[in-house]
């Protein structure tokens, strides 16, 4: 696996990319829900305050989300390796005001895992991050199947155009990019320790400037 380092102004990246070719479906429905332990399938209207989904004993899947949700003045954490599975089509927009902590302590809890219903490059559309608070936080989180050739807010697993502290992760069978910039990166971000594999274009795009 190769390693690359990058350093913009005020900012350390320490990235492992290994992006391959692989077979992409883009997410356009929610017909086929696969759920065979019944776990909650939570829609829009799940995200209208607060909320804090995390690991429930015994579950392999914690939650299922049906929804494109789109976030704003409201907090969403995932927590301590709960697993959730998105339907095709669906994903998170953090809007500005919003907030996002997905956090498990790298090596102490297992991972919050993100992934598609279906194991399938694209399934769901990933993760926006147009909110720009300072307490934006992804650390020991795993992303699966995000990602699109054809949406632009979502042409990375993980899009960002607001920021967020990335750490510790890993992302992987993307449809597009790893990581997706849509300017430059904000100087109070960090961006370490992700290892981004099997994307169908490179692992980090920075504006116009592709890495990896």
């Amino acid at each position: 696996m190769q390693m690359l380092r990058y350093i913009p102004v005020l900012l350390s990246v320490a990235l492992l990319f290994s992006c391959e070719e692989s077979s992409k479906k883009e997410g356009n429905g929610n017909d086929d829900i696969t759920n065979p332990e019944g776990a909650p399938v939570l829609t829009c209207a799940d995200f209208t305050d607060d909320i804090k989904l995390e690991d429930e004993p015994g579950r392999e899947v914690d939650y299922i989300i049906d929804c494109l949700v789109d976030i704003d003045d409201i907090e969403i954490e995932i927590i301590d390796g709960a697993v959730i599975e998105f339907t095709e089509g669906s994903g998170f927009i953090f809007r500005e005001g919003s907030r996002i902590n997905f956090y498990a302590l790298p090596g102490v809890v297992p991972p919050v895992i993100l992934r598609g219903n279906k194991s399938e490059p694209g399934y769901w559309k990933g993760i926006h991050v147009a909110s720009d608070q300072g307490s934006n936080l992804m650390t020991g989180v795993e992303i699966h199947d995000a990602g699109s050739k054809t949406d632009p807010m979502f042409y990375g697993a993980v899009t960002i155009s607001g920021g967020v502290s990335l750490g510790s992760s890993l992302i992987t069978n993307s449809a597009n990019y790893g990581v997706y910039f849509e300017d430059e990166i904000g100087v109070w971000q960090t961006f370490a320790n992700v290892e981004i594999k099997n994307c169908e274009s490179y692992p980090v795009r920075i504006g116009f400037q592709n890495v990896g």
